[in-house]
């Protein structure tokens, strides 16, 4: 009975001793016999999965997942254990960007227990930096939410949610970061490498045989990168846009001249349409 009672709360240390020990004292006893095999098994499989989980390469994820789901196979009614199984599975799915495998694991996990935080933060996570690239922050600032009524007050609730926000913001304005075509995270010297090459590219110099009409794009075009770098390369403003606020007076407002390296100023109007 205390082998059963520390199995039913995931105890399987425990589990295992008792059931052992129960076997000492009756040998035959196949109940107890089939018990012990199941959490050893389990117990197994687990720590197989969770092992593979630390190498962090591809293979022994792979690995990691089919040791989890034989794991389910166990016992599907071990509620107290296949929460944490599920939770393994979701963080390795939605590191992977696997949208529809991860929403079914972390849901899984998340329904097996609401108060554990993990599997929100992994699956509002995974759908932000997927929206960063797409980008369409709605689905993952309902996940952020969804986190923050539960987790309030933790940390990495807190700052996805305003990471969501403000990716949605920004969204409906420029995408400077696209724009110079490098990732949010991108290093200062890796942002200057991307302006100079694409300033390059579009100088109005370069195509000063062009129609007007090709002119006007590829000054459009020089603006905006200008204008990008102008904001990514200057660390007070880049704070301001990454939280999602207006770096500029009149934001609204694309007609704005910029200083640029090749010794000529603009005032071009421009869209970010092409980028």
């Amino acid at each position: 009975l205390r082998g059963r009672a520390y199995y039913r709360v995931a105890d399987h240390e425990m589990a295992q001793r008792h059931f052992k020990e129960a076997l000492h004292q009756d040998p035959d006893n196949k109940e107890v016999k089939t018990e012990f095999k199941r959490v050893q098994k389990l117990v197994k499989l687990t720590n197989k999965g969770t092992a593979n989980m630390k190498t962090h390469s591809t293979a022994a994820w792979n690995d990691a997942l089919d040791a989890f789901k034989e794991a389910l196979e166990v016992d599907p009614s071990h509620s107290e254990h296949n929460k944490v199984l599920f939770n393994h599975m979701c963080t390795i799915y939605t590191k992977w960007k696997k949208k529809a495998e991860a929403t079914d694991a972390c849901e899984q996990a998340i329904r097996l227990d609401t108060s554990v935080l993990d599997p929100y933060v992994s699956l509002a996570d995974m759908l932000t930096r997927m929206a960063e690239e797409t980008p369409e922050f709605e689905e993952a600032l309902r996940a952020w939410q969804r986190a923050h009524d539960v987790h309030r007050e933790d940390h990495r609730v807190r700052e996805g949610l305003q990471r969501a926000e403000a990716g949605l913001r920004q969204s409906k304005q420029k995408n400077y970061y696209k724009i110079l075509g490098v990732p949010r995270d991108a290093e200062t010297s890796q942002i200057k490498r991307a302006y100079r090459s694409m300033a390059k590219e579009y100088h109005p110099d370069k195509h000063s045989d062009k129609s007007d009409e090709e002119k006007a794009v590829m000054e459009g075009k020089f603006q905006l990168v200008a204008e990008a770098y102008e904001v990514l390369s200057d660390a007070e403003l880049r704070a301001k846009y990454d939280r999602g606020e207006e770096v500029f007076e009149n934001q609204g407002n694309n007609n704005r001249g910029h200083g640029f390296p090749f010794g000529r100023r603009g005032g071009f109007h421009f869209h970010s349409r092409g980028f």
